[in-house]
């Protein structure tokens, strides 16, 4: 009866409002138990009741300092005792400070619509806040967000990389748009990757900032350790050859450390669902290419069935293209072998190399 009772509230944002965030409080404005309000959010959001009052607190908040109203404003609106205790857990949660927030959010949002142009507000970086605050009501007034079947596995992304910054990017993108999802950290290392098989992840984002040896080769040692977990490239910068030497590796998205955290959990979310995803400069570098190649490669002199073995080689292994072409491995070689004759190199790497070079 109790906990019909708590699933039927329907706007846990004005309760929580109501109380000050304040455990018991919220317990008489519901109309139960302090114990059984524990036990219900506890069991609905996987936190404690006081975690999550205090983490839906400072989302609001954030989406007021999103919307331009003043911190003081805030502080006595959310029921904080004064600034440098808001201050202090508004740091603990989106690392950096509420004045620092409120300034990069609105450039973000200027930057989103001169980019945009007539970009729906559905796209809005505003509404992603809301969002995220309506996600944490929804858990709660939903069975299936806590009452899980067994066997479930938690949403984990480990990301390879040694730069703390690319980290704690990461981590604020996931606080903002998705808190269910864990980051975890390793360093672009044997010993790492080894240690990162043990028990896979959902999915890898590979950073690499300064490697000891190519981005490639760390692609190719975590995709033969994990063959069934996706690679999604975490880049720098976007250099059209390199995104072309990552996807013809196997990764199956591409993203710029330089993306808003929108972008980012953009492309998380589509190659979780099993698809390809790639931020906007990847995807001209991956459209506007081919058609280049196959260019080049009737330049050359290589006829149009052959020319399309050379567009496959780009993304695709030999015995994958068989597969797909369902025509015999053997075929498939005679006319890949073709191919790097024609263009004196020795495989699918060097060919992307090749190729770029010679636009």
């Amino acid at each position: 009866m109790r906990t019909s009772k708590l699933s039927a509230v329907d706007n846990w944002r004005a309760m929580a409002q109501r109380a000050m965030f304040r455990p018991r409080t919220l317990a008489s404005v519901v109309g139960v138990g302090l114990r059984n309000l524990e036990l219900f959010v506890r069991r609905r959001s996987g936190r404690s009741l006081r975690d999550w009052l205090n983490e839906l607190r400072l989302r609001i908040a954030a989406q007021g300092l999103a919307a331009g109203a003043p911190i003081s404003e805030l502080v006595s609106q959310l029921g904080y005792c004064d600034r440098s205790h808001f201050r202090r857990q508004f740091r603990q949660m989106f690392h950096r400070s509420p004045r620092r927030f409120a300034t990069e959010w609105k450039q973000r949002e200027a930057k989103g619509t001169t980019q945009g142009g007539a970009a729906s507000a559905a796209a809005s970086p505003s509404h992603e806040l809301a969002e995220a605050v309506r996600a944490m009501e929804t858990r709660l007034r939903s069975d299936q967000a806590r009452d899980r079947e067994p066997g479930h596995r938690a949403v984990r992304i480990a990301l390879v990389d040694e730069d703390p910054s690319a980290t704690r990017a990461v981590q604020e993108a996931f606080t903002l748009l998705a808190p269910d999802w864990q980051l975890e950290s390793y360093r672009p290392c044997k010993e790492d990757v080894r240690r990162l098989a043990e028990e896979p992840p959902s999915m890898v984002l590979l950073g690499c900032r300064r490697p000891k040896k190519a981005r490639v080769d760390y692609l190719a040692l975590i995709t033969a350790r994990l063959p069934a977990v996706s690679v999604i490239i975490y880049a720098a910068s976007p250099d059209g050859d390199q995104i072309l030497s990552d996807v013809s590796a196997g990764a199956r998205g591409y993203v710029l450390k330089t993306a808003p955290p929108r972008e980012l959990v953009r492309v998380i979310r589509e190659v979780l669902t099993g698809r390809e995803s790639f931020c906007q400069q990847a995807q001209e570098t991956l459209v506007k290419f081919p058609r280049e190649v196959f260019s080049l490669c009737q330049r050359a002199g290589l006829k149009r069935q052959v020319c399309e073995i050379a567009l496959l080689l780009l993304r695709h292994p030999e015995k994958e293209i068989a597969l797909r072409l369902d025509l015999p491995t053997n075929t498939i070689y005679a006319l890949a072998k073709e191919v790097f004759a024609r263009f004196h190199v020795r495989g699918r790497r060097e060919l992307v190399g090749a190729l770029a070079r010679r636009r």
